[in-house]
């Protein structure tokens, strides 16, 4: 049924996903599971962990990864599930919240946000009938986040997945070993990235009517509305509860006073457009070039 498949949210990191995610995961009986494909989690309790970002699983290699997503999306409470969640306490040191890492436990619902699964969204979603959410952000604006945290990317990581170059990335693969060979600097990386994270999504996504791509500036512009709408679909109530949350995180005055950048708390409207202040004119050109045709699927040359 409808009210009780998983979520999983996915796309490209600084686009919206734990945002969204967050949002959902207040919604009853749902709980929050935070980025399973993170390689800097470490071995899960059932032994499984992943050594490359964004990693690519498909039926030829899911006999590893098949019980380890499992117990990590199944409504039930399992002993890895609750290994787990003592693992993250003992990681992070911080009850923080409580209630959280309870209603994780307790959840007849999971909500995955996890842009680092987005190579393996169409497996995750055919194999365990999750709603698939797919957050898609103006290249501009993702890759100036990138650039303001400082944050670059170990392309090889792609090159060492043989399935993934054969079944999507071979296109690129001379781009690719360019990067990994290169010097680029944090602005082409990320272009790079975006391009070959939404190349991928777009060809899944070809053969999955059913997904939700949802664009971070069409939610941005009508909070409220946007994820009401989202609730909807999935079967989800939005309380007063979650009324609440959303108005929570969306008041903050602009500029955003917080120096976290995992923070929710945003002033999405005017942070929209925000890159074309971050970004020089000849980084925006610079990126426009790198996404070429991937990017025009979602955005027109009047987004640019």
């Amino acid at each position: 049924m409808q009210h009780e498949r998983p979520i999983l949210i996915t796309g490209m990191p600084r686009s919206g996903t734990t945002w969204v995610g967050r949002i959902i995961s207040n919604a009853p009986s749902v709980g929050y599971v935070h980025e399973p494909f993170n390689i800097t989690r470490g071995r899960c309790a059932c032994g499984i962990y992943f050594d490359k970002w964004f990693y690519y699983i498909n039926s030829e290699n899911e006999e590893r990864f098949h019980k380890h997503i499992e117990h990590v999306v199944g409504s039930s409470t399992n002993r890895f599930k609750l290994l787990n969640v003592v693992f993250d306490l003992r990681r992070t040191k911080s009850l923080r919240p409580a209630k959280t890492y309870i209603k994780q436990l307790w959840a007849t619902r999971a909500v995955v946000k996890d842009p680092l699964a987005a190579c393996s969204t169409a497996w995750m979603s055919s194999t365990f009938n999750m709603n698939a959410i797919v957050m898609v952000r103006h290249p501009a604006a993702v890759v100036s986040s990138y650039k303001k945290l400082g944050w670059s990317h170990p392309f090889s990581h792609f090159l060492a997945q043989p399935l993934l170059m054969r079944d999507y990335l071979n296109p690129f693969a001379d781009e690719i070993r360019e990067f990994v060979h290169g010097d680029p600097d944090i602005v082409d990386q990320a272009a790079l990235l975006w391009k070959l994270i939404y190349y991928v999504l777009q060809k899944q996504s070809a053969l999955h009517d059913e997904w939700i791509i949802l664009r971070y500036e069409n939610l941005s512009a009508n909070v409220e509305a946007g994820f009401r709408a989202l609730f909807q679909k999935l079967g989800l109530t939005l309380t007063n509860h979650v009324h609440h949350k959303i108005q929570k995180t969306n008041s903050v005055p602009y500029p955003r006073s917080s120096a976290n950048p995992y923070s929710i708390l945003r002033n999405s409207e005017k942070m929209i457009w925000r890159w074309k202040s971050l970004l020089s004119h000849d980084e925006i050109e610079r990126v426009r070039v790198r996404v070429g045709d991937v990017a025009n699927v979602y955005y027109s040359d009047d987004d640019w």
